[in-house]
């Protein structure tokens, strides 16, 4: 049998996010990881206003101007 290894589709390693609100930075993601393999499907689950949309834009990269990534890989 033969294993065949795959490089991950996504993977997020220690994500963190801010935000800054009136010149200060606020964190509002802090250590998300988390790795995708080929033909793996995900969902995020979670209460209002706990940073799933906020997660899911900064894996693509497509944060608001006052959002940046601060810390961990994509």
């Amino acid at each position: 049998m033969r294993t065949v290894t795959t490089q991950p589709t996504l993977e997020l390693r220690d994500l963190r996010v801010a935000y800054r609100v009136r010149g200060i930075d606020r964190e509002v993601l802090r250590g998300i990881s988390l790795s995708i393999q080929p033909g793996e499907a995900y969902g995020l689950v979670g209460e209002s206003g706990c940073g799933k949309s906020t997660a899911a834009f900064a894996a693509m990269r497509y944060l608001p101007r006052n959002g940046s990534i601060t810390g961990g890989t994509i």
